[in-house]
């Protein structure tokens, strides 16, 4: 009989190692009892590892820099602020080889949580299972060699769909028209459910460098174009970044964008001369930056301490030049370029509209004098397309950025430096090799040892919104929808100030180096995300969240794909777990004990026979607690 259950407070007494406990009373004496004993593991000196553990590892269990020393600094809350304990740090050192989890059997529920917030778009129960049973390496292999999910093919079942039998038409559409807000739908459905998760948050990164955007008024209604842009990225996530350059060079929706379609040569006596836009761009963002770079990514300085610029006004001219002579493939001079059609297919090289005179610029590259033909028109573009790819600053400038897109906004020197040599050299002598790169930034130590994030006021990175409401919907297994649409009216935009496709410049959402006023400029950390975080989307986002934590993607009447909760409606009678699944699946299993607490009191108040409010709320908490807007 258990109706009797009470609970029993012991007094224990040590001896040598042993702890024990007395019962005494009506207890000691019933013919028959049951106890559940409880037990915690004592954390003597409140170092964050238990004396069972410093034991182990041979530390001081009531003492907290036993084995190390180490300032610790707290907040007014009593949180680490500075370094963690040296007791702590001694620990996590001392299971360097396990904690990381390299190989298949090593790799823990946390850690493989905390891997897939930036190998992915978010972990799933059934991802979580498979970089534990794979390992991380053999994980990455398994994903490169995944077909890609292409955007493409989406927008163009959705042509067939509203040109022919319209079966669908939840799609946004005019008349004939798709509407280019369908690119954030076909955006989603790779991110949400494509197997190739891996590649799709690596082609996000690079589409975040190299930009397009539908703001421009020649790119407004073109979701083909798009679309078939965002796919260069996808297609050569693990191929090489060189041939990620051509094709953006010669695509036309880049064209459009930054106006070198339809670029001539010179003509001083009719004052034509050609657009500087793209040439500009491609140093400044797409390769070289501003300024000239160590590979470890920090600044060159002249004897005086000045920085040194990579290029000046007379370089942009002299590569405008060679940016001459594109025009839409298939289509004559001066007609067409304005259908979706005409703008997804390779610009075609005009020799006559070319300039043919001998280039120089960088102080390094000198390109001929070449007779006039389209073959020779696109020796000058790839000449000038390799000596930028070869420049020293390519490599540290390009693996900074992807480092800061899918691990932490301040990467150290020495992180840069590492991933820098392997865009340089993959080890098999090739450069740009894009495969090798991620592969360097995802299995570094600052990414994969805890150590470089636990106490550390630098490490991680805001989340970008599109990357938190994906996350959100894998969570809720909108992947079992077959096709997913997520298009409305500008307000996931105007809640979060980013929707796929939609940068307002070519400067991106926002600058990787951004540095948030207050604090952080103060202590020189950029904060790439906080740009587009201010009084209004700091709330109206959160609120977003909760709209899609309870309804998934929906807008009114026009499409309606409801989350499906079953990873953690199966353990919502277990409020423990419950969060902790939560904390997998939402917060990269880097959830606090202070966050913890508050949701468990908050999931206190709601009635354990609401079993969907419980996990919904557990769900928005989750996406909305510190641990799970930033990544560490």
């Amino acid at each position: 009989d258990l109706s009797a259950w009470q609970w029993l407070s012991l007094p224990f007494t040590s001896s040598g190692s042993d702890d024990t406990a007395r019962v005494t009373g009506q207890f000691a004496s019933a013919p028959s009892a049951f106890f559940s004993v409880e037990t915690k593991d004592r954390d003597s000196d409140g170092d964050r590892v238990a004396d069972w553990d410093e034991l182990f590892v041979g530390s001081d269990p009531y003492f907290r820099d036993s084995a190390r020393s180490s300032s610790l600094t707290l907040d007014a809350e009593g949180n680490v602020t500075g370094s963690v304990s040296g007791d702590y740090a001694s620990f996590v050192e001392s299971f360097r080889n396990a904690l990381p989890g390299g190989a298949a059997g090593q790799v823990t529920r946390e850690q493989a949580a905390r891997f897939l917030q930036q190998a992915s778009f978010g972990p799933t129960m059934a991802e979580l299972d498979r970089v534990q049973a794979l390992g991380f390496s053999a994980w990455i292999s398994d994903q490169i060699t995944q077909p890609p999910t292409y955007q493409r093919p989406a927008i163009e079942a959705m042509i067939r769909d509203l040109r022919g039998p319209r079966v669908d038409l939840s799609y946004n559409y005019t008349g004939q028209e798709v509407g280019a807000s369908n690119t954030a739908s076909a955006i989603a459905r790779g991110a949400i459910a494509g197997p190739d998760q891996l590649r799709q948050r690596f082609a996000f990164a690079l589409s975040q460098i190299l930009v397009t955007s539908k703001r421009d008024a020649n790119l407004a209604g073109r979701p083909l174009a798009m679309t078939d842009y965002y796919d260069i990225f996808l297609r050569h996530a693990f191929g090489n970044y060189r041939d990620v350059l051509g094709e953006v060079t010669r695509h036309p929706a880049m064209g459009r964008y930054l106006s070198h379609v339809g670029n001539q040569k010179a003509r001083p006596e009719i004052n034509q001369f050609p657009d500087e836009n793209y040439a500009r761009e491609c140093m400044q963002l797409f390769t070289i930056g501003l300024w000239e770079l160590n590979q470890d990514g920090t600044r060159k300085t002249t004897s005086s301490g000045s920085f040194i610029p990579t290029y000046d006004n007379g370089d942009v001219t002299e590569l405008a030049r060679v940016f001459t002579g594109f025009w839409f493939g298939g289509q004559n001079w001066n007609a067409g370029g304005y259908t979706d059609d005409h703008l997804s297919i390779p610009m075609t090289l005009w020799a006559d509209k070319h300039d043919f005179e001998a280039k120089s610029l960088l102080g390094g590259l000198s390109i001929p004098a070449r007779p006039a033909s389209q073959a020779n028109g696109l020796r000058d573009v790839d000449d000038a397309l390799d000596y930028l790819f070869n420049h020293p600053n390519t490599a540290p400038f390009i693996s900074r950025q992807l480092i800061q897109f899918l691990v932490t906004s301040n990467p150290s020197p020495a992180y840069v430096g590492r991933v820098s040599a392997v865009f340089a050299n993959n080890g098999s002598g090739k450069r740009g090799d894009l495969a090798a790169v991620v592969r360097a930034i995802l299995l570094d130590v600052e990414a994969r040892d805890v150590r470089w994030s636990l106490g550390s006021t630098s490490f991680g990175r805001l989340k970008d919104p599109v990357q938190r409401a994906m996350t959100l919907a894998r969570a809720g297994r909108l992947a079992r929808h077959p096709a997913i649409h997520w298009w409305d009216y500008g307000d996931f935009y105007d809640s979060s100030l980013q929707s796929p496709g939609n940068s307002p410049s070519v400067f991106n959402f926002y600058r990787p180096d951004y540095r948030s006023p207050g604090l952080l400029a103060e202590n020189r950390l950029s904060a790439s995300a906080f740009q587009i975080t201010n009084s209004y989307t700091s709330i109206a986002f959160v609120n977003r969240l909760w709209q899609n934590t309870v309804s998934g993607l929906r807008l009114y009447d026009s499409y309606v794909f409801n989350p499906d909760y079953r990873d953690l409606l199966e353990v919502a009678g277990n409020t423990p777990l419950l969060v902790d699944r939560a904390n997998l699946l939402l917060c990269g299993g880097m959830m606090g004990a202070t966050t913890r607490t508050a949701i468990l009191d908050m999931l206190s108040q709601v009635s354990s026979n609401d079993p969907l409010q419980r996990v919904q709320l557990t769900v928005f908490l989750a996406s909305a607690c510190p641990e799970g807007a930033v990544q560490r």
